[in-house]
């Protein structure tokens, strides 16, 4: 039997759930990171910029103008 474990480890991306990579672990882990997808990328921009729009600060300084 060889020492080699198995891919038990999975990275996945928090935003669009797709699978970046996966990690030889002795158990089942989870890890979530940012893929580079630029689907991905863009949806993310785009909701930045969409929560920004809608914050209380922008909305505050809107008023002040």
């Amino acid at each position: 039997m060889t020492d080699k474990a198995l891919d038990l480890g999975v990275i996945i991306c928090k935003h669009c759930m797709t699978v970046i990579d996966t990690l030889p672990t002795e158990r089942v882990l989870r890890y979530y990171s940012d893929c580079q997808e630029l689907d991905c990328l863009m949806t993310r921009v785009k909701e930045e910029q969409s929560s920004y729009a809608a914050s209380p600060h922008t909305l505050a300084a809107s008023r002040q103008s």
